[in-house]
């Protein structure tokens, strides 16, 4: 048991205790901790006029730098996440799609480099809602059998897959 552990187990075992020595203790040095506290306060505001002042002085670097990492990382958090979603539908009983996928027998038998090797092959970056769809609707998730749409024709094609069947 690291200390902290043993801290808080003593602590709330004798949670009166303590409370009250707190309450004794800012009694007794009152004058002490309010100066203590105004000095973070002080502290902390002139780190606060620090980062505005410099902020103001590089915003232009600290948004350009800030739009690379986005555009990187957006992507990157696109394709996980349409993966792990993907993955999801067709491997978890409690999701609340599995019917429409994995309990009617759909596979994901993809991996997330293959997907990514869709997202580059479709310029999946560059729809406003990349989604990933299945050419043939009953078939598995497999690289020759996925593509990336934008969301609204996936969704039509749900409309007129479920319409007809």
């Amino acid at each position: 048991m690291t200390q902290s552990e043993s801290d808080r187990k003593y602590y709330l075992k004798h949670r009166e205790k303590c409370i009250k020595k707190a309450q004794a203790y800012y009694a007794k040095n009152k004058e002490h901790c309010l100066a203590l506290a105004k000095k973070w306060r002080e502290r902390k505001k002139k780190h606060r006029e620090s980062d505005r002042r410099y902020y103001q002085e590089n915003k232009e670097i600290i948004l350009a730098k800030s739009k690379i990492y986005r555009a990187k990382n957006l992507t990157e958090l696109l394709q996980k996440t349409r993966f792990y979603n993907m993955k999801n539908r067709c491997g978890n009983r409690k999701a609340h799609n599995f019917k429409y996928y994995g309990g009617k027998g759909i596979k994901c038998l993809m991996t997330y480099e293959e997907l990514k090797s869709i997202w580059e092959r479709d310029n999946a970056s560059k729809l406003k809602r990349p989604s990933i769809d299945r050419i043939n609707p009953n078939g598995h998730y497999t690289f020759d059998n996925c593509r990336f749409v934008e969301h609204s024709e996936n969704a039509r094609r749900a409309v007129t897959k479920y319409a007809r069947s």
